[in-house]
């Protein structure tokens, strides 16, 4: 066998080697991305209850890492909405931490600005980045839209 018939059938044999292992590594489903938001990642929650008497329940929450940590610091609004008007009516302003369970879900506690009782929430995420939510009272319970507050 010549140099060049060699290495023409040494080719082939790892070429017909090398396609089903690579086709195999390609079939392979692509590993699922991390829940959003990860340490590091901004993000806001914005909750809005049912209506009743022209009026609708909201809480938001912003939360900003905190360097060094998988935590964030959280600035939490709640209040209710003239749906006619958009105004707002306030009935808590409070600053507190979050982070992540063991689990994968958001959770975190506050304390209102000015004194109080501490409250928390939990969240976890469905599809879409939509978030079944739990809030203390005054704040609501219900659905919520989690983003990158951008």
């Amino acid at each position: 066998m010549t140099a060049t018939r060699f290495l023409v059938a040494l080719a082939a044999v790892l070429l017909a080697t090398t396609v089903p292992v690579e086709a195999a590594r390609q079939a392979q489903p692509a590993p699922e991305a991390p829940p959003f938001p990860q340490a590091g990642d901004r993000w806001f929650l914005s909750v809005r209850g049912p209506a009743a008497g022209g009026r609708a329940g909201f809480a938001r929450i912003y939360a900003d890492p905190v360097e060094g940590t998988d935590r964030w610091a959280t600035m939490v609004t709640c209040g209710t909405v003239d749906l006619k008007t958009g105004r707002e009516v306030i009935v808590l302003q409070a600053t507190g931490v979050a982070g992540r369970s063991r689990r994968g879900d958001l959770g975190g506690t506050w304390t209102p600005v000015g004194g109080g009782e501490t409250g928390g929430f939990g969240f976890e995420t469905e599809k879409d980045l939509v978030a079944h939510v739990v809030m203390a009272a005054p704040c609501l319970t219900g659905r919520g839209d989690v983003s990158t507050g951008d």
